[in-house]
Formats: C-alpha cells, sequence, structure tokens
C-alpha cells in the first residue's frame, strides 16, 4: 500500500510534466532550443522509468503474492504449472515485465534525440531522430498490446477470484472477525486517504507560472478536494454547498486557462496590450476571470478550513483515566482552542496570499515582481494548511490507536471509540462513575 501511495504522488508530478512539456513549452517554441524539448522528454521518461523499477515493481508483488496467500489461508484450491508457479506467482512476474518493459519502450525513441548532436559532430552519418514519430507509434502499439494482455489476466485472476464462492465466504468472515471491530484503524485508513487528497489538491494553489503559463492549473485543486469526500462520509457535513462552490471553482479555473491560452495564441505576449485596443480589452476580461478564479480558490479552501475545524470539534478530545476535577474536558478545550489559532493562522495567510495575487493580476505589467511575492505566500498559505491537516490527522491518530489498543472497553476510550457519539453522553457516565467512587470510599 505505502508503495502505491508513493507511485500517486510520482503520477501527480508526471501529470504536471505533461502539462509542462505538451502544454507549457510550445507556446515558447521561439525562445527554446529545437532540441530542449526532446531532450526533457527523454529525461522525465527515464525518471518514470526509475520510479517504476524502485516503487511499482515492489508494489505488484505485494498485491498480487498477498492475494495469493491469502486466498490460500482462506481454503482456495490453487493449482500450479509445470514449473511449479501458481496463477498469482506468474501474475506477478507478468506484472512486474509489464512495468518496466512498457516504461522501457517508452524511453528507446526518445534515445534517437542524441543521433542530431552526433550528426554535427560528424560522428554518425544519419539522423534518426528524424523518425522518432514512426518509432512511438510501433513501440506505443506494442506496449499497448502488452497492456491490453496484462488487463485480461488480471481480470482473469479477479474473475476467478469472485466465482470461487467458498473462499469468498471465508474471506469475508475473517474480514468480519478480524479488522471489523477495528473500527478506529478503518475509519483512520479513510481519513489518512481523504488528507491525502486534501494535500495534493493544496499544492494546486500555488501561483507557479512559466512564460505565462500556469504550471499548478487551479481547477485540479478542486477536483482533489471533491475527490477526498467520499472517503469522510459524515465526518465531513454540508457536503452540497462545498461541492457547489468547487464547482465554480473549477468551471472559472477552465475558463481562465481557456482565455489565457487564447490571449497568447492571439497577441502572443502581454504587453501587447498596452499598444493594441483588441488586445487590451482580452487582457482585462482575462484578469476578471482571473480575480473570479483567486476568490473562488480563497472561498473553497476556506470551506475546507472551516468544515475541518469542525470536525476537529466533533470528533477530537482528551480523555484521561480516573477524571475527578474535570481535567479532560478542560484539555479538550484547549484543544480545540489550539486548533482554532491555527486555523485563524491559515486563515489569514490565505487571505494575504489572495490579496497579492488580486494586486499581481492588477498590476503585473508594471511590478512584474509581484508574481514571486505572491508565489511566496501562496507557498506559506499551503504550508499552513498542510500544518493544520497534520495536527488534526494526529490527534485522531492518538485516539483511535488507543481504541485499537484497548481490548477492553474503558471510560477512558469511549469517546475515542465512538467519535460520533455524544460528549454529554459520556460526561454523564463519568459523573456517575465519580458517584460510585465516592459511594464505594
Amino acid at each position: 500500500r505505502l508503495n502505491f501511495k508513493k507511485m500517486l504522488w510520482v503520477s501527480v508530478g508526471a501529470i504536471a510534466a505533461q502539462y509542462y512539456l505538451y502544454g507549457v513549452i510550445p507556446q515558447s517554441g521561439a525562445k527554446m532550443n529545437a532540441y530542449e524539448t526532446p531532450v526533457w522528454i527523454l529525461l522525465f521518461s527515464f525518471a518514470q522509468l526509475a520510479f517504476h523499477i524502485v516503487f511499482l515493481l515492489p508494489a505488484y508483488r505485494e498485491l498480487f503474492l498477498g492475494l495469493g496467500v491469502l486466498s490460500e489461508e482462506c481454503g482456495a484450491k490453487i493449482t500450479v504449472n509445470k514449473k511449479g508457479r501458481t496463477r498469482y506467482e506468474r501474475l506477478s512476474a507478468f506484472s512486474a515485465f509489464f512495468a518496466v518493459f512498457t516504461s522501457l519502450l517508452s524511453c528507446l525513441p526518445e534515445l534517437s534525440v542524441l543521433t542530431p548532436f552526433e550528426v554535427e559532430m560528424e560522428k554518425m552519418p544519419f539522423d534518426w531522430y528524424a523518425f522518432v514519430g514512426l518509432f512511438r507509434l510501433i513501440l506505443g502499439s506494442v506496449s499497448l498490446v502488452i497492456g491490453l494482455i496484462w488487463l485480461v489476466r488480471v481480470l482473469a485472476c479477479f474473475s476467478a477470484m469472485l466465482r470461487d464462492r467458498s473462499t469468498l465466504c471465508a474471506m469475508e468472515a475473517r474480514y468480519k472477525g478480524e479488522m471489523l471491530p477495528k473500527r478506529g484503524t478503518l475509519t483512520l485508513r479513510r481519513i489518512g486517504i481523504a488528507f491525502l487528497l486534501f494535500m495534493i489538491g493544496t499544492v494546486f494553489i500555488a501561483n507557479v507560472r512559466i512564460d505565462s503559463h500556469s504550471l499548478l492549473p487551479s481547477p485540479v485543486c478542486a477536483i482533489f478536494f471533491c475527490a477526498a469526500l467520499p472517503f469522510l462520509g459524515s465526518f465531513f457535513e454540508k457536503k452540497i454547498p462545498f461541492l457547489c462552490l468547487a464547482f465554480l471553482q473549477a468551471a472559472c479555473g477552465a475558463a481562465e486557462l481557456l482565455l489565457c491560452n487564447r490571449y497568447l495564441d492571439l497577441y502572443s505576449t502581454f504587453e501587447n496590450a498596452l499598444y493594441s485596443h483588441n488586445a487590451y480589452v482580452s487582457l482585462c476580461i482575462l484578469q476578471t476571470v482571473q480575480i473570479a478564479d483567486a476568490i473562488l480558490t480563497f472561498l473553497l479552501v476556506g470551506a475546507l478550513i472551516l468544515s475541518l475545524l469542525q470536525m476537529a470539534r466533533r470528533e477530537t478530545a482528551e480523555i484521561f483515566d480516573h477524571d475527578f476535577a474535570n481535567v479532560s474536558e478542560r484539555s479538550t478545550a484547549r484543544l480545540h482552542k489550539k486548533f482554532q489559532k491555527y486555523a485563524l493562522v491559515v486563515s489569514s495567510l490565505l487571505v494575504l496570499c489572495t490579496a497579492v495575487r488580486i494586486a499581481e493580476i492588477l498590476l503585473f505589467l508594471k511590478y512584474p515582481w509581484l508574481w514571486s511575492l505572491s508565489l511566496v505566500f501562496s507557498i506559506f498559505a499551503i504550508i499552513g494548511v498542510f500544518y493544520l491537516l497534520f495536527a488534526i490527522k494526529d490527534q485522531l491518530e492518538w485516539q483511535y490507536s488507543a481504541c485499537d489498543l484497548n481490548k477492553t472497553p474503558k471510560d477512558s476510550a469511549y469517546l475515542s471509540c465512538n467519535p460520533n457519539s455524544n460528549k454529554k453522553e459520556y460526561n454523564k457516565n463519568a459523573e456517575q462513575s465519580k458517584q460510585q467512587s465516592g459511594t464505594e470510599q
């Protein structure tokens, strides 16, 4: 699971790299060397191959071999071939081949970019990069065939598992017996995935630009935020208003990207707005949409912070054994006050980030250095959101881990094991325990 989580971050980086290579660099082709983009593509292809070897190979191995061990423990009849290998072992080996070989095939055509330099130095008589499109087509077709074979084998494996009803019933019984009682572990797993998606989405509020093109499109922020909501379930209240706000932000961000690309296609640089009436009108429309996008992004992240703060007030508490002086109640109040201070600091950073961003949009032709200031404040805001997410997650991990470690029900773990329970009910139980202790004494 950890390797797949790392590959998720690698995939996000790959998406950003593809956007940069195919969306940003082509817009500035006249300013760059003709071979700069192919060299970058070659470097990113090698990096992807390395990540597949380091992370994807052990991830596939753990997944399919783990399924084989689990099926065998649950009573499945696992057949072996002449070489003594099971279906899961063969699928694990083929998945490793698929991950490495397809990445290698994506690198091979890009190696042809090295031949023009050899031709210029008169060390090679022929420039193979002229046929790079043909190489990509042929090797891409081979990768497609291998990918389809891998997909068919994976689907066949899972279909065989689904047809084995006795094994599925055994797996379900084992899951109910071993995992379902650990409600804290399951809840923390969902919260961890949701917070990870929130962190990835927050990265896309950074104002990073290359040659006037945004490297981190803001609509991606709304997409990741919305993807995190199903994992939180009842922890996240008022989903409908948040989804509506996310939709507006994504639509406005997409419109901003389209208008920016259209303007640069027509007028090349923003400085042309100083000399052309049509360019000036187009720039004013673009600036209006950019300001709206900045405000909606601020409202979206602000709504997320407010929802997380409300969640922290409902679901977190400091609980102590033998609490005879309301220590737990006072400690919980201090904890929630601490979260409130964190939220205020992060909100202040977001306000500053949005204000500087709007000033940069309005004055960037006169003061180009405002862009770097906007980037700095956006980085500070991202760090603040990360810190708040980690603080809430750490508190929840402490509570739920305490719940899972206690094998017998205790009053000290009551609130931790029941995050949606009413705190008044817990206080009532604690008061009754005090009275019983006083009677016994």
